[in-house]
């Protein structure tokens, strides 16, 4: 007996074999419990994304639709949600001074049914429910007071179309609380880039007009290097030796830069049509001025300096002379002083068939300089092409009907305007910088979208392209986009930046930094597909507005 139980031979396997069954139970409901945790977690979070979206939203069924949609999506299964709804409350809060204030809270809520797999064993439930609460301190909803320049990239890429075709659309499916017919209906016969980012700065409109004591004005400012307006200019009609002064409404082709002393002019216009010839060819004979036009201004000598640098006749002046002078002759210490003035621009006049002396079949009026008299089939041969761009640029105002504005609305590519070969944002910056003067509200926004600059490694292109990218960089370098947003806020207004640019991420990398540097790291972005391109747009714009999370607990 004594032998017996002194022998310790298979005492830790007895141990082990009476408490085996209570480990294996303990791990079982360890893995159990930790998924649960990690849905718990996972249904938090989406509540958190979904309530905020909500918030937007006025009605309760919309919001309950919202938020149900948005976690079948995050989970990207066909799991149960139930008891989703939203309650607004009232908390007593107290700010920096200690004064006691009420704040009203809009708390979220959302069970789901998760699945146990070792429990149900030892419990006969199947499933456990997982609950979840938000509370959401709203803002005041969208600033109604904001003004809107939206710089619009027109350049020929932006013929190309999305990464992701508009069938597979999220917000165009009839559950979708951003779901439009019309809106979704222009997407889908979309062809290009251009005609999407049309699309959806229409939305974007509706949703600010939504609010009917909004007081924002939008411009827009279509580009691709530099941009275009129309404007009249007077001329001197010489008939039969007698001066008629008519008014013609024409094509301006714009940049907002000031060029270095020796190509300055007091007015750019007045010298559209400079030519340092002293006669006119009209019916086949060779008119001989006895002066040539201007030949004592004192200005005469930069005009023709200016014209014989920047353009030539028969030669395209946006694609060649742009990439080849502009980098050269640009001052960019005046430009950046110069960017709030919108009348302290480069404008050239475009020729077009149009330019042509009614009175005289064979003739054509030659700029605001002098009349020039020729044939119509040389026009070219004196002038310069116009933009290969469709719209103008359009100045502040209210829009109650954007489906009336041409620019959201119009194809933007034709067999007249196939859009120009060459993307310069900062041209939109600068220029952009000057409209946004002309706003009223204390708040103003400049939202650049494009498809990116031309070529990321310039290191292997042209020369041309290699100094285009070293002014851009020049520009951006010196504080083009702090001086903005200093040169307002000292009168008052706050400016945001925000640049969207639709490219491939993985191909932007260096664009988007140097964005991302100028307007903010959360002010620039790359989007792939549409749904990405509203989403990040509404975040842009009224992001900040929604509202803020609560603790109300405590």
């Amino acid at each position: 007996m004594k032998k017996f139980l002194n022998d310790e031979n298979g005492v830790i396997a007895l141990i082990v074999a009476i408490i085996a069954p209570l480990i294996i139970v303990l791990l079982a409901l360890s893995f159990d419990g930790s998924i649960l945790l990690l849905k718990q977690a996972r249904l938090q979070d989406a509540l958190r994304e979904a309530s905020l979206g909500a918030n937007a939203l006025s009605e309760e069924g919309e919001k309950r639709k919202f938020i149900e949609s948005y976690l079948k999506a995050y989970f990207n299964k066909n799991i149960d949600f139930s008891n989703i709804s939203t309650k607004t409350t009232q908390i007593n809060t107290k700010d920096n001074k200690e004064q006691s204030n009420t704040a009203e809270i809009i708390d979220s809520y959302a069970q789901m049914s998760a699945l146990t797999y070792f429990s149900k064993n030892l419990t006969k439930e199947k499933s456990t429910t997982l609950k979840a609460k938000v509370s959401i301190e709203p803002a005041n909803g969208i600033n109604p007071n904001v003004d809107y320049v939206f710089a619009m990239d027109f350049s020929n890429s932006m013929r190309a179309s999305f990464f992701t075709k508009t069938s597979k659309i999220g917000f165009c499916k009839l559950d979708s609380p951003d779901y439009d017919e019309v809106i979704c209906n222009k997407l889908k016969v979309g062809a290009n880039r251009a005609e999407v980012m049309q699309v959806i700065i229409l939305k974007i409109i509706q949703s600010i007009n939504a609010n009917p004591h909004h007081t924002s004005k939008f411009a827009f400012l279509p580009f691709y290097a530099g941009s275009q307006i129309k404007k009249s200019f007077n001329y001197n009609l010489n008939i039969g030796g007698k001066q008629t002064e008519q008014t013609q409404e024409a094509s301006y082709y714009v940049l907002q830069v000031t060029f270095k002393p020796e190509y300055a002019l007091s007015d750019y216009d007045f010298w559209s049509g400079v030519m340092p010839i002293g006669s006119a060819v009209i019916d086949n004979h060779r008119l001989t001025f006895d002066t040539p036009p201007y030949s004592t201004h004192e200005e005469r000598s930069n005009a023709i300096a200016l014209f014989r640098r920047f353009t030539s006749p028969k030669q395209n002046l946006i694609h060649t002379h742009i990439e080849d002078n502009l980098p050269k002759i640009i001052d960019y210490e005046e430009t950046l002083r110069n960017m709030f003035d919108p009348k302290k621009v480069f404008s050239f006049r475009f020729y077009g068939s149009q330019d042509f002396n009614s009175l005289i079949p064979e003739a054509r009026i030659n700029g605001v300089a002098y009349d020039y008299y020729g044939d119509k089939k040389n026009i070219f041969k004196e002038s310069m092409r116009k933009l290969d761009m469709k719209f103008y640029e359009q100045g502040f105002k209210q829009i109650t009907d954007p489906y009336s504005v041409d620019i959201l609305n119009l194809k933007p590519f034709d067999s007249e305007n196939v859009g120009g070969g060459l993307t310069l944002v900062s041209t939109a910056i600068l220029r952009g910088a000057a409209m946004l003067g002309e706003g009223k509200n204390k708040r103003r926004v400049l939202v650049v979208i494009t498809d990116g600059i031309d070529s990321e490694s310039v290191g292997s292109s042209s020369s041309a392209e290699s100094d285009l990218l070293y002014m851009e960089n020049k520009l951006f370098s010196m504080g083009m986009c702090e001086k903005i947003r200093n040169e307002y806020k000292a009168k008052g207004v706050n400016v945001d930046l925000f640049f969207i640019n639709i490219s491939q991420k993985n191909e932007s990398k260096n664009t988007l930094k140097q964005w991302q540097k100028c307007a903010g790291q959360k002010n620039a972005a790359v989007v792939e597909n549409i749904d990405e391109f509203l989403k990040t747009f509404k975040q842009f714009i009224f992001g900040n507005q929604l509202g803020r999370f609560v603790n109300v607990d405590k």
